[in-house]
């Protein structure tokens, strides 16, 4: 039962990790929409049976009956982990996207700025 818990807390871990690194992306661009509120679900639902698990724990349940509570949990963190691993891919081009994108419009402004600083010295000079 142990492992089960372990696994549990660590890939709860991973969603939190993979939701953090992302949290400037947007994740509505992987399948076709539905990745996003689907893993966001499935983590809710572990959790929730994970803490299941635990409360049962503390009360008077057959050692056969908490193995399967935790068993339950575990393999729905299993699922939530292989649909996170699946995604890293994706995700991780996004976020390259992201990025280069954010380049170019830096870029974009300071041009942008220059020309017109260039523009009211242009001014300027013309009525001195």
């Amino acid at each position: 039962m142990d492992c089960f818990k372990y696994t549990s807390i660590i890939c709860s871990d991973n969603y939190d990790d993979f939701m953090n690194k992302y949290e400037n992306i947007d994740l509505t661009y992987l399948e076709k929409g539905q990745f996003l509120t689907d893993i966001v679900k499935r983590c809710r639902e572990a959790r929730k049976k994970l803490q299941d698990a635990k409360i049962a724990e503390t009360s008077n349940i057959s050692e056969e009956d908490l193995f399967v509570l935790y068993q339950d949990a575990y393999r729905q963190f299993e699922e939530l982990n292989d649909k996170l691993q699946q995604a890293e891919e994706s995700a991780a081009f996004l976020q390259h996207k992201a990025s280069k994108k954010d380049k170019v419009a830096n870029k974009s402004l300071w041009f942008g700025i220059g020309g017109f600083i260039v523009g009211i010295i242009g001014i300027i000079v013309n009525f001195i």
